[in-house]
Formats: C-alpha cells, structure tokens, sequence
C-alpha cells in the first residue's frame, strides 16, 4: 500500500496475519492508521509494528503501543534482525490464536454440556482446614438443574446461597480440596429434591470443580423396577402356597389337617405370627373355631380351642 487510506482497504479485504506500517504516510499518519486497524473487529488477530526512520523519542513511541501497535521499530535496523522480530511476532501471533481457539473451545462445552458445572474458590478457617466454597463460575445447565442462576451465585459461598446444604456435603468437598483426589459420589439433595451424580475434582490449587448430572430419573426408575420385582416375587409366593394348599386339599383326608396346612400357608406369605381358622355357617356367622394360633403372645380365649 502506498498511503494510509490503501492500506485500511487492502487490510481489511486481505486480512493478514501481519501489517508493516510506516509511521509517516502521504494521507494519514501511521499511528492513526494503527489505530483505525486496532478498532476493526474483523483484525483481531492481525498484529500491526509501527517502523519509522526518524530518531524517535520513548514518549513517542509509547503513543504507538498506546494505540494498540504490537511492535515499535525505529530504523537504522539490518534486515535480518526485522525478518527476526517479524518472525517471533507471528509466532507470538499464531499462538495468541491458539489460545482464543482453545477458550472458544472450551466456552463451547462449558455453555452446552448437558451436565451442570460449578468452579468454586476454596475457603479455608484459621488451621487450613476448608470450610465454605465461593463460587467462580457456573453453566447453563447448572443453573437449569437448580433455578439458580449465575447473577445470584457468583462471588457468593456454598452456604451463603444454600444454607441447608448438608455438613457430610461440605465436608465431602473439602477431602478433595485438601488431598487433590478426584471423587465421585451420588447425593440426595433435599433442598432440590433430586438424586444427583457428582464428580469433584481440584484443577488448580485453592480451586475445586463440581460436575453434575440429574440422575432423578433413574433412581425412580429403580425404585419402579425394584417395586415391580418385589410385587412378582410376591406373587410368586402367592401361587406356590396356592399349589401347595390344592395339593393338601387332594392328599390329606382330615379337614382340621387341610385346615392347618392352609393356615399355615397362608401366614407363611403374609407374614403373619398368629390367627385362627373357623367354619362359617350359611349366614355368614363364625360356627365353630378349628383352632387358633397365638404366636406366642397372650391370649383368654376358650382353653379347650385347639392350639
């Protein structure tokens, strides 16, 4: 480019890595040039290095970098030692994109990753010992799973926020604090009324990260699958005692027998310790009692009944 105004347009179609810039221009002045370069969001990442050929004074050159110049070379300068400090500045260039290409990276996750994170500051009393988190930074989903949002969180300590968090959950915490060792553990919070997975781990000293996901959904899916294999075994019992009752009915001839036997199936399913067995007449009246069975326990009922 031949003048100031050209190389805002080259600059800006182009959009190189690195712009060489004379100070002095036929249109525009190099540093307000510079400036212009600096302000347009399309050149991040282009680095600009002022170059003058004038004996330059250090306030002057403060101007330049205060416009945002990534380098101030006054001339006379050899060309290789140019070619020396173009070169470490890409290199500075290419690893600065790096970087932001990695925190892009990572904000990515950290703004769509299903499970809720939490990067706290550890809080230690008088002896070390850690005794409260402040929170740092927290996700999206996150603050799904609580309703709690990051306005209302950041900068602010676990029990500060959430006085009712469990002691045995604070503590859990400051193990891994202390000692660096990664845990993983399911918690019922009641605050939320939730079963979550939790993965904790220190990614920097005085730093503790939480990773959590909602596992409600399949603990309640347990509890069903649980309940429904508890009601088949029950069942199960059921019609075994069944068979077993019509087995006496057709094996044994003595009714007080088959009587018994049934009785004592059926205590054996619902778990009963005592009761007794009668003969109902045609209007629904107990008629005669067979026998009873006290289990046990203290009973005045007619001593010639059967036990």
């Amino acid at each position: 480019a031949h003048s100031g105004s050209e190389c805002l347009e080259l600059a800006s179609y182009l959009r190189p890595d690195l712009v060489l810039l004379d100070v002095v221009l036929p249109d525009i002045d190099g540093i307000a040039v510079c400036r212009q370069l600096k302000q347009n969001t399309d050149l991040t990442d282009t680095f600009v290095v002022l170059l003058t050929g004038k004996k330059t004074h250090s306030d002057q050159k403060a101007v330049g970098i205060h416009t945002g110049a990534d380098d101030y070379i006054a001339r006379p300068l050899g060309n290789k030692e140019l070619l020396a400090r173009v070169g470490l500045l890409l290199d500075m260039r290419h690893q600065r994109r790096a970087i932001r290409e990695s925190e892009r990276q990572y904000r990515l996750l950290f703004e769509n990753m299903i499970n809720g994170f939490t990067l706290h500051d550890i809080i230690c009393d008088e002896g070390g010992a850690p005794v409260d988190f402040r929170f740092v930074a927290v996700n999206p989903a996150f603050e799904k799973l609580t309703g709690l949002t990051g306005e209302t969180l950041l900068g602010k300590t676990v029990q500060t926020v959430l006085p009712e968090t469990e002691k045995n959950w604070i503590e859990g915490l400051g193990r891994v604090a202390r000692t660096g060792a990664s845990v993983e553990f399911e918690h019922f919070s009641e605050a939320f009324d939730r079963h979550f997975l939790i993965m904790v781990y220190r990614p920097a000293p005085q730093r503790l990260a939480c990773i959590v996901q909602d596992i409600s959904g399949r603990k309640h899916s347990e509890k069903r699958v649980k309940r429904a294999l508890e009601l088949s075994e029950s069942k199960e019992r059921e019609i075994a005692a069944l068979l077993k009752g019509a087995r006496a009915v057709l094996e044994l001839d003595d009714f007080q027998t088959i009587a018994r036997k049934v009785f004592d199936l059926c205590c054996e399913v619902i778990g009963a310790q005592s009761g007794y067995v009668a003969l109902m007449s045609d209007d629904g009246q107990e008629n005669e009692v067979l026998f009873l069975e006290a289990g046990g326990f203290p009973c005045d009922v007619d001593p010639e009944l059967p036990m």
